[in-house]
């Protein structure tokens, strides 16, 4: 009986539109950058790290409010290129698609690389065949239809901000401010 009540629960959760579309944006938004983070933040340190990552959501959500403030004082619905051929004519255009198209396959192509990594460090299988794997499972549900994505993206959008805060809460007795020489150094303005 739990069970029935969790699942009729989620069932009203997903059936918002406006969660599912928050969740699309902010799985655009995050994407697959979010797995290279520990990694930047290895290497650049604490300190540099969060004041790029700071800096750069503040760039990213200034722009998101550009383009809403566009979309809602332009007549009639339109996507990106369109706003941007209406500003700039047929050449501004086509600039534009080429633009979308490149970065929407080169951010596929990341995400497939990673994943396709990922996945054969977990399976016996070759990284190019798990790539070849991944592919085919992430076609599924774009074959069944942005519906089905979005609210596919609510769950493990969900999901993943569940296990980043456990994560927190597992390495929080763990933290100590000795282990982060790079956030002393880089503060100092010292290169190491």
């Amino acid at each position: 009986m739990y069970n029935a009540v969790i699942m009729v629960r989620l069932e009203e959760l997903l059936a918002h539109k406006t969660l599912r579309a928050v969740g699309t944006l902010f799985g655009t938004i995050v994407g697959v950058g979010v797995f290279g983070l520990p990694a930047v933040f290895g290497r650049a340190g604490f300190f540099v790290g969060f004041c790029e990552l700071l800096l750069l959501g503040v760039v990213m959500v200034i722009l998101f409010l550009m383009y809403a403030e566009l979309t809602m004082q332009m007549p009639g619905k339109h996507r990106f290129v369109a706003y941007i051929h209406q500003f700039l004519g047929p050449w501004g255009g086509k600039m534009a698609a080429v633009s979308i198209l490149a970065s929407m396959f080169g951010a596929l192509l990341a995400f497939l690389i990673i994943g396709g990594t990922f996945l054969s460090e977990l399976t016996p299988l070759d990284p190019f065949f798990s790539t070849l794997v991944l592919a085919v499972i992430v076609s599924v549900p774009v074959y069944l239809g942005m519906s089905f994505v979005s609210r596919l993206e609510v769950i493990v959008i969900g999901t993943m901000l569940l296990l980043y805060g456990i994560l927190i809460i597992i390495s929080l007795p763990s933290f100590s401010f000795a282990n982060s020489a790079a956030l002393i150094t880089a503060a100092r303005g010292i290169s190491s």
